[in-house]
Parts: C-alpha cells; sequence; structure tokens
C-alpha cells in the first residue's frame, strides 16, 4: 500500500515514474518506496516507451496507467515468487484448494492492473488502493465464500474447504459499441452444422431440453462446429451432470487448444497430444476462478483468441491470458472421459453457444 500512496502523490503532481520493477523499491524507515528516479517524467501525451521491457506495457501511452500496468507486475512477482517474464502463470502451490480463495482475489487484481488494453487497466492509483482494501475485507471476513462443508479460519484468513458450494452464475452479457453482432451456432433444436470428431472422441451427443448433451461414459467426447472460423470469441452457457466434472471447450482445431472446469479448478491445455506423443512442460495451466459448478448448476464460458494472446472468461470475468494461435481453425465442445480412478467419465450439457468475429 506504501507503493501505491506514492504513486497517488507522483501523479497528482503530474508526474510518471516510467521504471517500476523490484529492483527499484526500497525499504527506508520500515516504509516501501519508489527508488531510480532516472526516468521520472512530466506526464504528456507523446512519450517514449523507456524502462525494463517486462514491465512495459505491450501497447498504449506511457501514462499513468503504464505505472499501474507495472505495479501490477510487481505484485504478481512478490506474490509468485516468479519472474515478471512468467507472467501470467501461477505456481501449484498457489492453486491448491486451502489457497485458491486468496490467490482468486489477488489475482483479479493482478489481471486488472496488466490488462494489455490501457482504457480496461486501473486508471488511478486510488482505485487501484480501493480494490487492495476490498480484497483484503474479503480476506479477513470470508465475504461471497460459500462451501458445501463449512470454512476452516486458520490465521484470520479464510480458507476454502476440499469441496466448494453450489452456486448458480448467471450469464453476464456484454455489448460492446461498434463490436460486430454475436452469431448463433446452436438453435436449441438439432445438430446441424455440427459433427463429431473420429473416434473414439466422438460420444454420443443429443439435443434434450434447447441443449446440447452427450451421454455419460467412459470415453473422451468431442463434438464441432463443421466449418473453420477466423480469429473472435466463442462462448456457451455449460452445464454439468455431477459435481466435480470436467467441461469445456476446444478451439483452433486442428491441433488447436482447450479451456475447460476441471473438477475445482480451471485448465488451459495448449494443441492436441498424438497418443503416443511425450507430453510437454508448461502445455497444462491451471488456475483459480469462481467456484466450478455442481450438478445441474451453469456458469458461461468464454475464449477470446487471436494470434498474439487468447483471454479465457468465465461468466465475464477475465481469468487468465494465453498465448495466441498461430491460425484460426475450428471451434468445438469437449467432455472429459475416464481417466485413472474414474468409474466413468463426465457428461453435461450446452446452450447459448454463440460466435463473435473479431472486430
Amino acid at each position: 500500500m506504501h507503493l501505491l500512496n506514492g504513486l497517488v502523490d507522483l501523479h497528482d503532481a503530474g508526474v510518471v515514474h516510467r521504471d517500476i520493477k523490484p529492483t527499484n523499491i526500497i525499504s527506508v524507515g520500515g516504509e516501501w518506496k519508489l527508488g531510480d528516479i532516472g526516468l521520472l517524467s512530466e506526464e504528456r501525451t507523446e512519450m517514449t516507451a523507456v524502462g525494463t521491457p517486462d514491465f512495459i506495457p505491450p501497447w498504449g501511452p506511457i501514462d499513468r496507467r503504464a505505472d499501474l500496468y507495472a505495479m501490477g507486475r510487481v505484485l504478481y512477482c512478490l506474490v509468485t515468487g516468479l519472474s515478471a517474464r512468467s507472467f501470467p502463470i501461477l505456481p501449484d502451490e498457489l492453486l491448491m484448494p486451502e489457497r485458491q480463495y486468496e490467490t482468486k482475489l489477488v489475482n483479479i487484481l493482478v489481471m486488472r492492473a496488466c490488462e494489455p488494453d490501457p482504457e480496461k487497466r486501473f486508471q488511478a492509483a486510488k482505485e487501484f488502493i480501493s480494490e487492495v482494501q476490498r480484497a483484503r475485507k474479503k480476506m479477513e471476513t470470508g465475504e461471497g465464500l460459500l462451501t458445501r462443508r463449512g470454512t476452516l479460519i486458520a490465521g484470520g484468513s479464510m480458507i476454502v474447504a476440499a469441496a466448494i458450494a453450489p452456486v448458480v452464475w448467471p450469464s453476464i452479457k456484454r455489448q460492446v459499441l461498434g463490436a460486430p453482432d454475436w452469431i448463433s451456432l446452436f438453435d436449441g433444436k438439432s445438430l446441424d452444422g455440427w459433427e463429431s470428431a473420429d473416434p473414439p472422441y466422438t460420444g454420443t451427443w443429443l439435443v434434450k431440453d434447447g441443449e446440447i448433451r452427450c451421454i455419460r461414459d467412459d470415453r473422451y467426447k468431442h463434438i464441432s462446429v463443421g466449418r473453420e472460423f477466423e480469429y473472435g470469441s466463442f462462448k456457451a452457457v455449460v452445464t454439468p451432470d455431477h459435481d466435480h466434472a470436467r467441461l469445456g471447450f476446444t478451439y483452433g482445431h486442428p491441433r488447436g487448444s482447450t479451456f475447460v472446469f476441471h473438477r475445482d479448478k480451471y485448465v488451459w491445455i495448449r494443441g492436441y497430444r498424438v497418443p503416443g506423443e511425450a507430453e510437454e512442460a508448461r502445455r497444462w495451466i491451471s488456475f483459480p476462478g469462481p467456484v466450478a459448478p455442481s450438478g445441474g448448476q451453469s456458469i458461461e464460458m468464454e475464449v477470446q483468441w487471436g494470434k498474439e494472446r487468447t483471454r479465457l472468461l468465465v461468466n465475464g470475468e477475465l481469468l487468465h491470458e494465453v498465448p495466441g494461435l498461430a491460425k484460426a481453425g475450428a471451434v468445438g465442445l469437449h467432455v472429459w472421459g475416464k481417466d485413472t480412478g474414474d468409474e466413468v467419465g463426465d457428461s453435461g450439457g450446452f446452450r447459448d453457444i454463440q460466435f463473435q468475429p473479431m472486430a
């Protein structure tokens, strides 16, 4: 908080730091302060992008919002123990069930501060401070934390118990002025335009109660729209049939990527691994998000993918950013099959399936 208060004073004076990073933060009399003011400059409309690359926004003006972007990267480094170059990867220890609640709150702050679009970032240090205070209050009181078997209180923080309570997450509709219209990919009545993958990944798909659904069996199940798409956004309301299910999307096929809720967390899987191929390091990334739905309850999942980066959202909340794809491709629905230790694979339904071309 000391650092953000210091930024308030700088920005109120019409000055930006332009080189905020961990090595430029010093302790003076027990308070943390910003050091190395060599790049300090009056805030102007046109400013040169100087500083340390991993702490400079990918685009947009070098203004006070760029300082806040760098502060978000600093927060990421402090919380994860990783370098800024590792952003937005989260270490496994932060994704343990007992730490997911706190991790989610901090990750929301980091992702907002490090939003590539400067208009979506914190617009002022005071706004950043306000959200930090709000997150701190939630950690201390457990506000918004629901559990199925209760919560554990340790060290004054609320820690999520192993099983998380049922929550109905409303579908959040966003309208962007000037953006292309959303295109419906499913009429709620038939599978016209959809096609199953080659065995053994087909599963049994049908339409029931306005949803595309699959029969629960041991197989990994995949069905896709029978055409390729250019870059854009793909979303649907997803409803598992049972607790601890694993359902989601595939996009950019062939050899695209997958975004699923995976029991008690969310998972992004880069590319498609041909059976027999060796597993690649960091091909799977896990991260927290809204409570994964229990059987019969719904969330809205969305993938906004492009060539340079892909954004993963749930109920309109940005959870994570991952690398983009070299080319666009098909989009589809994915339901997990039987793994070691499972009695059977998963099942569920998908509705309100839509695509929006990139503007």
